[in-house]
C-alpha cells in the first residue's frame, strides 16, 4: 500500500523538469554526490544540466529522477537533513553499501529497485493506508470507460505512428515485443502487424500515452511511461503492460494514467 508522500514523491519525479530535478538535488544532496549518482566526473556538468544548458543522456536522467523520488520521499517522511546520511550511509538493505554507490555501479533496472525498496523500508511506506489510486484501480476500469482521446486512430499504423510520436520507437518496440526499431516502422506503413495479443497492448499504450499527452509533454509522458510507479507495485507502466495480464495490466495502467492526469 502507498501513502500520500510516496505517491507526491513519485509525482513529482515525473512531473519535474530536468533543470528543475537537477537543481532540487543540487539542493539537498550537494553537486558532487549527485554527479556521482548520475555518473559523471565533474560538478560543472551538473550546474549545466540544471541551467539547462545540457541535457543528461537518458541512463543518467533514470537515475536523477529515481533520486529526486527518494529525496522528496525520505526528507517529507524523515526530515531534509536525514537525506544526504541516508543516500551515503552503509546500508544494511543493500549489502552494507551505501544508495548512492548502488546507483552508481549498478544496472539501473537492478539497482533502481533495490535502493527504491530500502528507501520505502526506510520511512516505512508500506504501513501506510491505500491511496487514492489505489483505490481508483481496486474499481477496475474497462479501457473505454477511461476518457477516450479526443481523436482515435481510425486505423493500426496510424494508432502505431502516434504512439511513435508520443513515446519514441524504442518504447513502442518494447510494448510490442520487438527489439527492432525497423519492426515499428513497418507497423507505422502498414506492411506488418504484430500479433493480436501485441496489437491489444499497444492500443492500450496509445490509449494511455494518449490520454497523458493532452495534459503533458512528450518527455513526461516519456518518463510516466518509465518510471517504477508505486500505484503498480513499484513497477513500470510499460512493464506491466508489456509483461502484465493482458486486461488486468491496462486496466491498471489506464486507471493510475487517469488519476496522475488529475481526470475524473
Amino acid at each position: 500500500m502507498i501513502g500520500t508522500t510516496a505517491l507526491n514523491a513519485y509525482n513529482d519525479s515525473i512531473r519535474h523538469t530536468m533543470p528543475e530535478i537537477v537543481d532540487d538535488l543540487r539542493i539537498a544532496l550537494g553537486a558532487k554526490l549527485v554527479a556521482y549518482i548520475a555518473g559523471v566526473s565533474e560538478t560543472r556538468t551538473v550546474r549545466e544540466w540544471a541551467e539547462a544548458a545540457r541535457r543528461p543522456t537518458p541512463a543518467a536522467e533514470e537515475r536523477l529522477r529515481l533520486a529526486h523520488r527518494i529525496v522528496t520521499l525520505i526528507g517529507q517522511s524523515e526530515g531534509k537533513a536525514i537525506v544526504p546520511t541516508w543516500f551515503q550511509g552503509m546500508n544494511p538493505q543493500l549489502g552494507d553499501r551505501s544508495p548512492a554507490r548502488v546507483l552508481h555501479e549498478d544496472s539501473f533496472d537492478e539497482a533502481g529497485a533495490r535502493v527504491l525498496a530500502a528507501a520505502n523500508a526506510f520511512v516505512g511506506s508500506a504501513d501506510r493506508q491505500p491511496s487514492s489510486v489505489e483505490r481508483i484501480i481496486s474499481r477496475r476500469f474497462e479501457p473505454d470507460q477511461i476518457n477516450a482521446p479526443t481523436v482515435t486512430p481510425t486505423s493500426f499504423p496510424e494508432l502505431v505512428s502516434r504512439l511513435r510520436e508520443i513515446l519514441g520507437v524504442r518504447l513502442v518496440a518494447y510494448i510490442g515485443g520487438v527489439q527492432s526499431a525497423r519492426s515499428v516502422s513497418t507497423w507505422a506503413e502498414g506492411t506488418a502487424t504484430p500479433g493480436e495479443l501485441d496489437r491489444q497492448r499497444l492500443r492500450h499504450a496509445f490509449h494511455a500515452a494518449a490520454l497523458l499527452r493532452e495534459r503533458y509533454d512528450a518527455t513526461t509522458v516519456q518518463s510516466w511511461f518509465k518510471g517504477r510507479n508505486p500505484a503498480l507495485n513499484d513497477d513500470a507502466p510499460a512493464h506491466v503492460l508489456r509483461e502484465g495480464d493482458p486486461l488486468e495490466g491496462a486496466q491498471d495502467v489506464l486507471a493510475v494514467a487517469k488519476a496522475f492526469a488529475n481526470i475524473g
